[in-house]
């Protein structure tokens, strides 16, 4: 091995050498240019230009545009020129210029006035080169440029629109919300703001208005009385005109870098004195109480309700200071007030999030009293920002602040489980009726605060009278279509709705409780528990079939179990008038079709509105869905209107779609409705058929929405100038010794020309109408009722003949029995003849459901409950003596 080094050692260290002298000359080389792509800043500031001039850049009409030009090697007597763009190229020469050299940097500079200038412009230095651009400095000179070069080191100048706006031309001097609208095609800007062209604005006026203490994008110059609004955009900006001098101002705005400009005037006026009223209200207790609030030139207050001294309930309310308008309602609810209308299960469960694993206080809640209140602009539902400010429920007059009252002065942990403390300061029940002071002034003392509130200028008092809850009204059994949509009340107002107790199988089942009030217990309802809800609070609605096997108790569901649960439609409309309740149930469960069901409507005495325990009885069926077609249309007129007609079991306003089909001749469909006509529910439409002759067989179909077997019937069309006499009988089958019956008839004619026609009735045997010759015209009708003679038990045969047309039936009339209610205590032998008859026992107690057949039109509360119940309870005790 040899020391001295082989030619491929020597030639590697030149090769290293080399590569170090370049990259140290590329790195210099890369600084230098780095350095040539930044202006020189003192001179640029020096400059007063508003912007440096960059190719592929937009810029404002009027701005001064700095650039400095370090790469072309220019002297002071270059001439350069600023030329418009054209199609890719120079075009025509805008203005010419020389550029100054800078003593201490020898850099060559200039500033170009954009006024009146608008569009594309390239600059071309003293060889007629274009000049590119980059942030202020040449970036490069286009020697030979290609297709494409000049246009991408043009630049755009186009004008800045600008307008300034005030909201009114008018403001009052108590006003620090004063809307000032700006509206520019360009993002941000600065304007310069003066007012003196009527009426002068000092500074201090500008700062006031313009809200200088608290923007810091403000500056307002002393001397100059101009106020600076910095790095502004398109938007809505609130003035501040209180206590500004009254007078008529000019308002001049500049954008301090273009030509744009705008005014706006406003006439500033004097306030009138602010003023505060509330209004009185009487409402029932457990309501929502809405307080009608006016506000005069201002749009904030402090409300109080109640006062302690006088009923150990105090509520401190500050509405927001951003309310629009004039007058507010405060909807304040006077069953939640301090917890009232709350079982004790309730209040802990809201207050501890798994009271039975958490046995920790400090992890329960505060109670939130702050819901309340909810104050609304006046007749809208736009709610106003509004805060409970202090809450006083305690025997010591402590006062608790923002409405919330902490958990440990409410909840004590005892023996493993939370109850709620003796001296907690809520109410187990809602507020109690009597006067509540209503108070209203400026705002609250805020040093006052948590111990003794006081009030900052009391402009008006009144009160809040609550009383006793009236007792609840009718409750009623409603149907409505299996199709309508019956989820708010603007929907039950828009569907059918119809009182009855016969609700075909899957149609709605409704109650209605008329006047039931309490909205402010209603308004806390869930949704998704409307009846458990209600049962809770002591409200509950119990079915129970009717008919059920021997020995076996009826089936019943009961809203306290939850059996059932109600859906309240009227839930978000409830206004205390009436109570909606959808109530569901399923034939494919345990209800079932043609089967009768028993209702109770409970309250019971512990409901925080009831002195004692009402409730309201009733019944209801539910019935197969049928639909057919009167037999009377076997025979149809060939008339442009002749008419098909049939009964229903399913509720009135449901779709019913009628065919009528003749083969080789038509196939037609029309739509109607169902319709109540004398307490029955029928349907009926109008076929055009004058194009088709008599003896022509037509084939009608109805059908209705829901799962009802298709009606048919097969029929022929009869000559329309023909008479078409048709017969339609009613009578009971069934009634008992002493009861009105009745058999109805009714003779039309639904041709087109008049017929004479005999018309006979027998009644047992007897010849009870005849006569001859009764003319019957064309869409008239010849109808009579008579009486059955039901004095004694038997079968009664009836007969109507009306010229071709006969009909018969047979009314059964059987013992009528005595003192039905008695018959139930046929179980107790006291009567032996009652208690023979153990048919005629089951059938006292439908007897009794006679007695309350008479309220099932308007079952409801009050006198009539007390009546019955007197007179049940008298009867009883005589037949105990008996």
């Amino acid at each position: 091995m040899t020391s001295e080094s082989s030619y491929r050692e020597k030639g590697r260290a030149v090769f290293l050498a080399a590569i170090m002298v370049l990259s140290v000359v590329a790195m210099s080389a890369a600084f230098a240019g780095g350095a040539a792509a930044a202006v020189n800043q003192d001179i640029y500031d020096d400059s007063d230009a508003d912007d440096k001039l960059d190719s592929g850049s937009t810029f404002w009409e009027g701005q001064s545009l700095y650039f400095e030009d370090t790469e072309s090697s220019p002297s002071d007597t270059d001439d350069y020129e600023l030329r418009e763009l054209d199609d890719d190229d120079s075009g025509s020469l805008e203005t010419q210029f020389t550029l100054t050299e800078n003593d201490s940097t020898g850099i060559h500079w200039t500033t170009i006035d954009s006024e009146d200038l608008d569009g594309e412009y390239v600059i071309e230095n003293d060889d007629g080169n274009v000049l590119d651009f980059s942030d202020g400095e040449v970036d490069s000179e286009l020697t030979s440029p290609s297709e494409g070069d000049i246009d991408d080191a043009a630049f755009e100048i186009t004008q800045q629109s600008f307008d300034a706006e005030f909201e009114s031309d008018e403001v009052t001097d108590n006003t620090d919300d004063f809307e000032l609208e700006l509206d520019s095609n360009r993002g941000t800007y600065t304007i310069d703001v003066t007012a003196d062209e009527v009426d002068s604005l000092g500074a201090s006026d500008l700062e006031q208005i313009f809200n200088a203490e608290d923007n810091d994008d403000v500056d307002v110059d002393d001397e100059d009385d101009v106020a600076t609004l910095e790095n502004y955009n398109d938007g809505t900006y609130e003035l501040n005109f209180t206590d500004i001098d009254a007078g008529e101002y000019q308002f001049d705005f500049d954008v301090v870098d273009t030509a744009a400009e705008s005014s706006a005037t406003v006439n500033v006026t004097e306030a009138a004195d602010s003023d505060r009223e509330i209004d009185s209200v009487v409402e029932e207790r457990g309501n929502l109480a809405n307080i009608t609030v006016e506000l005069t030139q201002t749009d904030d207050a402090a409300i109080q309700i109640g006062e302690y001294d006088d009923v150990a309930y105090e509520l401190g309310l500050e509405l927001d200071d951003e309310i629009d308008s004039d007058k507010v309602t405060v909807q304040f609810n006077s069953h939640t007030a301090a917890a009232g209308g709350h079982s004790d299960e309730e209040i802990i469960n809201k207050l501890v999030d798994d009271p039975e694993n958490d046995d920790t206080p400090a992890n329960a809640d505060d109670w939130d009293e702050s819901n309340v209140v909810t104050v609304y602009e006046h007749n809208t539902s736009t709610e106003v920002d509004a805060n409970v400010e202090f809450l006083n429920v305690t025997e010591d007059s402590d006062t608790y602040e923002d409405g919330t009252i902490p958990s440990e002065d409410i909840l004590n942990y005892e023996d493993g489980e939370w109850v709620v403390a003796d001296d907690a300061p809520i109410f187990s029940n809602p507020l109690a009726d009597g006067d509540y002071e209503l108070t209203i002034g400026d705002q609250w003392d805020e040093t006052t605060t948590g111990d003794d509130p006081e009030m900052n200028n009391e402009d008006d008092s009144s009160l809040l009278t609550l009383t006793e809850a009236t007792p609840a009204g009718d409750v009623l059994t409603h149907t409505a279509p299996e199709a309508a949509d019956l989820t708010t009340l603007e929907e039950f107002e828009d569907a059918t709705v119809t009182q009855t107790e016969a609700i075909a199988e899957d149609d709605h089942l409704l109650l209605t409780v008329d006047d039931f009030g309490a909205t402010g217990s209603i308004d806390q309802l869930d949704d998704s528990s409307v009846g458990s809800d209600l049962a809770d609070a002591g409200v509950t609605l119990e079915l129970e079939e009717q008919d059920s096997p021997a020995n076996v108790d009826p089936q019943t569901w009961n809203t306290s179990d939850e059996d059932i649960d109600l859906e309240l439609v009227n839930l978000d409309d409830y206004e205390g008038d009436q109570l909606i309740l959808k109530v569901p149930y399923d034939t494919e469960g345990d209800f079932e079709a043609d089967a009768g069901y028993d209702w109770t409507f409970q309250i019971d005495d512990d409901y925080a509105y009831a002195d004692e325990t009402v409730e309201v009885d009733g019944e209801f069926e539910i019935t197969e869905r049928t639909i057919s077609i009167n037999d009377k249309h076997e025979e149809v007129p060939n008339a442009a209107d002749a008419e098909v007609t049939g009964d229903t079991t399913v509720a009135p306003g449901t779709d019913v779609t009628v065919w009528a089909k003749s083969t080789g001749n038509f196939v037609t469909d029309n739509s109607t409705e169902v319709e109540v006509e004398d307490g029955d529910r029928v349907w009926s439409t109008t076929f055009d058929f004058s194009d088709y002759d008599a003896n022509t067989s037509v084939d009608f179909e109805a059908s209705e929405a829901g799962d009802a077997d298709t009606a048919t019937l097969e029929a022929t069309l009869v000559d329309a100038e023909e008479a078409l006499i048709s017969l339609d009988t009613s009578a009971p089958e069934k009634t008992q010794v002493g009861e009105d019956a009745s058999l109805d008839v009714t003779v039309a004619n639904d041709g087109g020309a008049a017929d004479t026609i005999d018309i006979g009735v027998v009644i047992d045997d007897e010849n009870t109408y005849s006569e001859d010759n009764v003319t019957i015209e064309p869409g008239d009708e010849w109808s009579e009722s008579f009486d059955f003679d039901t004095s004694e038990a038997g079968d009664i045969e009836w007969s109507v003949s009306a010229g071709d047309e006969e009909a018969t039936g047979t009314l059964t009339v059987s013992e009528q029995k005595e003192n039905g209610e008695n018959g139930e205590n046929g179980e107790n032998g006291e009567n032996g003849e009652n208690g023979e008859n153990g048919e005629n026992g089951e059938n006292g107690e439908n007897g009794e459901n006679g007695d309350n057949g008479e309220e099932d039109g308007t079952p409801g509360f009050g006198v009539a409950v007390a009546v019955v119940a007197l007179l049940a309870a008298a009867m009883l005790a005589l037949r105990r003596q008996n």
